[in-house]
């Protein structure tokens, strides 16, 4: 039904990059990020790059067990290329809420939050858009983006997505936190945005 969705607010465009960002439920917003980047991967045979630009929690990259590993935060720095960063997804770390929704082998790859987030949480605005022209018409670009509004900048994350999805949990986010939140949407996407609401 999301992916549904999504199609409908492309407007027949292609899209190449979507964002998931919240006001809340950090681990929410990232098993729906994985969820949707196995379901592009293995419905439309596309490869998807998962990035976990949620330096504050990096819930998805503790998912996935890659807590220790370089990724987002060290390509912002320039320590490292995009198309290196990329790694499998461990089947070992997969949750069974994505049982037989799993792409082929090598069909998505991740880049976590990386190691040294705290130093790097700014250079999210002035880099990122350097990070994504490094996976450029090889992959579906997919971002587990950080709560809105919060601490990670989102401004150029986005600005430069072709679709934005606000993730809320039915009975868990707050009225003010989904108005502030589709506010800072109005103000920095670009192109079209919609909300994913989770029943609790």
């Amino acid at each position: 039904g999301v992916i549904s969705a999504v199609e409908r607010l492309s407007l027949d465009e292609p899209i190449h990059r979507l964002v998931l960002v919240g006001p809340d439920s950090a681990t929410d917003r990232a098993l729906m990020s994985l969820a949707l980047a196995n379901v592009i991967a293995r419905s439309f045979g596309q490869p998807v790059a998962l990035l976990d630009a949620d330096l504050q929690h990096g819930e998805l990259t503790n998912l996935l067990g890659a807590g220790d590993m370089a990724g987002l935060s060290e390509c912002l720095s320039g320590q490292l290329p995009a198309d290196t960063a990329l790694l499998d997804l461990p089947d070992s770390r997969m949750p069974r809420e994505l049982d037989g929704m799993t792409a082929p082998e090598g069909m998505v790859r991740f880049i976590g939050a990386g190691i040294d987030r705290s130093r790097n949480i700014l250079r999210m605005r002035s880099s990122l858009d350097r990070v994504l022209d490094g996976l450029a018409g090889r992959y579906v670009v997919i971002i587990n983006g950080p709560q809105i509004p919060g601490p990670v900048p989102t401004s150029q994350m986005l600005s430069l997505a072709d679709t934005t999805l606000m993730v809320v949990t039915e009975g868990r986010t707050r009225l003010t936190d989904a108005r502030l939140a589709g506010d800072a949407l109005r103000s920095f996407a670009s192109g079209p945005s919609g909300v994913v609401v989770l029943r609790g």
